[in-house]
């Protein structure tokens, strides 16, 4: 989070939001990645903790998972963004939505994005050996499925100061406009480019897959 709230100061205030390409700790992603593809079948020795993300607070765990000193078989990295390939620049051109029409409508926050998309996250998506996608039905149920996670979060959580940074439904709205561009840009593209694509409809279930069989 200090290291999302110095990069809004230096590159664009848009990037104080957690999740977008260009706040997210590369080195470390590559490093743990690397070093779980390197972990000895014999060692008894070997250890590697992974960290984790706490949307409840915004931030990192104090502490991560220690994973037990065995030979990983099978690494899952998941997330919103994994895969996703950079627009073409004329897409960047106009607002996607009502936060990019008032907080970066020259496009300086897209194009950042963008071109981190294009550059260090392309080396971090080439380690990848297989994707699958979980494609939404549309946009529009992305904001029902994270306000469902929202209830979620405010549940499982018992400190007061943790319970007071889970987002009301104005606050999510606003949050949810920094994927907007990006997601509808993948739930274009990604089947395309995907090794497998399972389509969810807004219960979450799986009602199709298909697979390219160009890939």
């Amino acid at each position: 989070k200090n290291e999302r709230n110095q990069l809004a100061s230096s590159t664009h205030p848009l990037l104080k939001t957690r999740g977008v390409p260009g706040t997210h700790d590369l080195p470390l992603a590559n490093q743990i990645l690397d070093s779980l593809a390197a972990l000895p079948r014999d060692e008894k020795n070997s250890s590697l903790k992974i960290p984790r993300f706490n949307k409840a607070i915004d931030d990192r765990f104090h502490d991560g998972d220690a994973l037990p000193s065995q030979f990983v078989d099978i690494i899952i990295l998941e997330g919103w963004c994994i895969g996703a390939k950079p627009q073409p620049l004329e897409l960047l051109e106009s607002p996607e939505n009502e936060l990019e029409n008032s907080e970066d409508l020259p496009g300086d926050w897209r194009h950042y994005i963008n071109q981190k998309l294009t550059d260090d996250y392309q080396v971090l998506f080439s380690k990848l050996d297989y994707l699958a996608m979980l494609k939404a039905p549309n946009f529009e149920v992305i904001h029902l499925w994270r306000s469902q996670q929202e209830e979620q979060l405010l549940k499982q959580q018992s400190d007061p100061s943790a319970k007071s940074q889970i987002m009301n439904s104005t606050e999510l709205k606003r949050f949810i406009m920094h994927y907007e561009r990006l997601t509808r840009w993948m739930l274009k593209e990604m089947p395309q480019q995907s090794d497998i694509t399972f389509h969810l409809n807004d219960k979450h279930s799986i009602v199709k897959q298909d697979t390219n069989n160009a890939n």
